[in-house]
């Protein structure tokens, strides 16, 4: 009889190609929305949910299904600002930490045919969100070991190639422009040079409007293949033609780096149209996904609450499960 982590590692690689045919299914709404209908046939339970910062780490821990990310504190990030000095160009003495608000002339037809399209302002902030969490923007009393907010919980980006990146839907750069979509991967480095974790944070960002209650295609698309990449992560490394396939063969148990995980948790940061952001964390929850989704934040204007806001769970530690899963 096959394993609980054979069976959600098929039912994420149907799933992953369902997500995939979603568009050319005709199972889209508005602005690329995934459907209710569409939710509820395929078990994904969507539920509105408020990422507070709990001053305890088992607050997230003991919800159901738990929340294996904690969000860093508002004090660390406190003790490390960003060192404004260092950023001014000695050339022209401006700053470099510049932030772009979002402000369209009132007398605009069509937004999608200006630079404050979504897909340029969603560029701008990825790049800008990057800087505030992983390096791009120096900050004061970092140490020796440390060069951002994110290596204060030992994240580290992903990079091409790897099996985190295994067929396609973490990004789409062809066909409409109000249809793509990207990410920038990050992971938990192993303590031991030995253990692997899981987890799997992701920056998304879309390039259509994005509505408080609804997902997006590609935010779905992004979170299921993180999923699904994770569950069939091979033992042993891949190279870029591994990574180009779609189709994975279910290989034995031991050949996974994860063979018994039944939860491969996601965290995901996601920034919309027209300037701004929500949270997601998604889960497997038996052979149901869960996706919770936070209300939309704005980022038309510079808003340094908002940005820690996001830094804090981009810089997440990493959570256990307390108690053993008893799946069927």
């Amino acid at each position: 009889m096959p394993s609980v982590t054979t069976r959600l590692r098929s039912r994420l690689q149907a799933l992953w190609k369902t997500v995939h045919r979603a568009e050319k299914n005709g199972m889209l709404g508005n602005h690329s929305a995934i459907t209710e209908e569409f939710l509820r046939k395929n078990k994904i339970r969507l539920v509105p949910h408020t990422f507070d910062r709990p001053d305890n780490k088992p607050t997230y821990s003991s919800c159901d299904p738990p929340i294996l990310f904690a969000p860093l504190s508002q004090s660390a990030i406190d003790d490390y600002p960003i060192d404004a000095d260092e950023l001014i160009d000695p050339d022209t003495a401006e700053c470099d930490i510049d932030f772009i608000e979002y402000s369209p002339p009132k007398d605009v037809d069509n937004i999608y045919e200006t630079r404050w399209r979504p897909n340029k302002c969603t560029e701008f902030l990825f790049s800008y969100l990057e800087n505030w969490v992983f390096g791009g923007f120096p900050r004061k009393n970092i140490g020796k070991c440390a060069w951002a907010l994110s290596d204060l919980s030992g994240i580290t980006r992903v990079s091409i190639p790897h099996g985190l990146y295994l067929g396609k839907g973490i990004s789409k750069t062809t066909g409409f422009p109000n249809k793509k979509w990207n990410a920038a991967v990050y992971e938990y480095r192993s303590e031991d040079d030995a253990t692997q974790y899981p987890h799997v944070i992701l920056l998304s960002r879309q390039s259509d409007m994005g509505h408080d209650g609804s997902m997006m295609h590609g935010e779905l698309m992004q979170l299921i293949t993180a999923m699904r990449n994770r569950a069939y992560q091979p033992m042993k490394g891949i190279n870029e033609d591994d990574a180009a396939e779609e189709d994975i063969q279910d290989a034995q148990g031991p050949e996974f780096l994860f063979k018994d995980e039944q939860r491969f948790p996601v965290l995901m940061v996601s920034l919309v149209g027209p300037q701004h952001t929500r949270i997601y964390y998604a889960c497997m929850d038996g052979q149901d996904v869960v996706i919770r989704q936070s209300p939309l934040y704005s980022l038309e204007k510079k808003d340094t609450t908002t940005l820690d806001y996001l830094a804090s769970f981009l810089s997440s530690k990493r959570l256990e499960e307390v108690k053993k899963m008893e799946l069927s």
